[in-house]
C-alpha cells in the first residue's frame, strides 16, 4: 500500500493506530524513497532497483510538456514486480488514485486489473476486483492512495482535530504558501496531518476488506516525502532536502529490514519471501535518492551527503550529521 506524499514525521505527528499497529507486528526501519516524486519512485518499487538503474529519472509532467517532450516506457527486458508475482501464480489487482499512474510507462505490466481509483471509492473498488478473484487463489495487490498530495483536503471531523478551518488548498497556493502569513502556513501543516489520519483509518477499511488475505504479507510505505517549509520550499517540487527522499514503512511479514532501509529495496524481500522468481538485485549499503540527475545519500550514521550545485559548494557537495543537525542548516564539512 503506497499512500502519496507522506514524510516520515508526519506519521509521529499524526494519530495513526492502523500504520503503528502494522510497524509494531513487523519491520518499520528509517526508509528513504528512490526518489523524491511520484514517477521515478514507484518506477524504482515495481521493478526493485534505484534511479540509477532503470534511468527513468524524468521531471514533472508540466516540464516535459514545455520541451514538447514525453515519458519514454521502461524497457521491455526490465522485469516488473507484477510480473513476477503473476509468473508465480498470484492474481493481481492494481488499483491507484494518482492519475498519473494511468501514463503506460510500464507500471501496468504483469497486472490482471490496473484501474485508475479515487481514495474515497478504494474501497469499494478493491471489494469489487476480489470477488474476481477465487479464495484459494493468492493475491498481489499494488494500492496506491493519492494521499496526502495536495490539496490534502481532510475531513471536517479531522480538521477539527487539528483545529484547521480551511478546507481546501489550491495547488498554486501551496507553492506559493512562502510569500503567504505564518498563520497560514501553520494552518497547512496542521491540515496537512489531518489528512494523514484520515488515510490511517482507509487504511484500517483496505484491511478489513483483504480479511484472512491481510494475514500475509502487508507493506505500508510512500513515494515521496513533502517539504512544509523547510528552506523556505513548500510541495516537492525539485529537492532531495530531508522531508523529501524519508519516507514512512511498516512492513509485516517480510523479517527484519537493515535499518536504513532503500523501499527500491521491497520488490527482492517479497518476491524472495513467497518463492517467486529471484530477478531483483539485494538492497546493500546505504540508502540512496535521486532527482533529475541529482543525488542524495544517506548512511547508518546518520551522516548524508547531498550533490546539487544548486545548494551546495564550489565541488557541488554538501555533507550534513542528520542527528546533530536535522535541520541541514549546517553543514559538517567544507572543503
Amino acid at each position: 500500500i503506497v499512500i502519496d506524499t507522506v514524510r516520515a514525521d508526519a506519521l509521529t505527528e499524526a494519530h495513526t493506530p492502523v500504520f503503528d499497529a502494522i510497524a509494531d507486528a513487523g519491520s518499520s526501519p528509517r526508509a528513504w524513497a528512490a526518489s523524491t516524486w511520484t514517477a521515478p519512485s514507484t518506477v524504482s518499487l515495481m521493478t526493485g532497483r534505484p534511479v540509477y538503474s532503470h534511468g527513468w529519472d524524468f521531471p514533472f509532467p508540466r516540464h516535459m510538456t514545455a520541451a514538447s517532450e514525453s515519458y519514454p516506457p521502461l524497457p521491455p527486458e526490465l522485469p516488473t514486480l507484477g510480473e513476477v508475482m503473476q509468473e508465480a501464480g498470484y492474481a493481481t489487482v492494481g488499483l491507484y488514485g494518482n492519475q498519473l499512474l494511468s501514463r503506460p510507462i510500464g507500471w501496468e505490466r504483469g497486472f490482471d486489473t490496473w484501474e485508475h481509483t479515487p481514495d474515497s471509492k478504494l474501497v469499494d473498488a478493491l471489494t469489487e476486483a476480489l470477488d474476481d478473484v477465487p479464495d484459494d487463489k493468492p493475491l498481489f495487490a499494488y494500492l496506491h492512495l493519492r494521499g496526502a498530495h495536495y490539496p490534502a483536503e481532510a475531513s471536517k471531523a479531522a480538521r477539527s482535530r487539528w483545529g484547521v478551518k480551511r478546507k481546501r488548498w489550491p495547488a498554486k497556493k501551496i507553492r506559493d504558501m512562502g510569500d503567504h502569513k505564518p498563520q497560514t502556513q501553520s494552518a497547512y501543516r496542521s491540515g496537512y496531518r489531518a489528512k494523514i489520519e484520515d488515510l490511517d483509518a482507509i487504511l484500517g477499511s483496505l484491511l478489513e476488506v483483504l480479511d484472512d488475505r491481510s494475514k500475509g504479507i502487508v507493506v505500508i510505505t510512500s513515494d515521496h516525502g513533502e517539504m512544509l517549509g523547510e528552506h523556505g520550499e513548500w510541495g516537492h517540487e525539485h529537492w532531495l532536502w530531508e522531508p523529501l527522499p524519508a519516507v514512512p514503512l511498516a512492513a509485516r511479514g517480510l523479517g527484519d529490514l537493515p535499518d536504513p532501509f532503500n523501499t527500491w529495496g521491497l520488490a527482492s524481500r517479497i518476491a524472495d519471501q513467497v518463492g517467486a522468481r529471484s530477478v531483483f538485485p539485494a538492497h546493500e549499503g546505504p540508502v540512496l535518492s535521486q532527482r533529475e540527475g541529482r543525488v542524495a545519500v544517506s548512511l547508518r550514521d546518520g551522516s548524508k551527503g547531498i550533490w546539487d550545485e544548486r545548494i551546495a559548494t564550489q565541488q557541488g557537495f554538501a555533507a550534513f550529521d542528520l542527528e546533530l543537525q536535522p535541520d541541514e542548516d549546517v553543514q559538517m564539512w567544507h572543503p
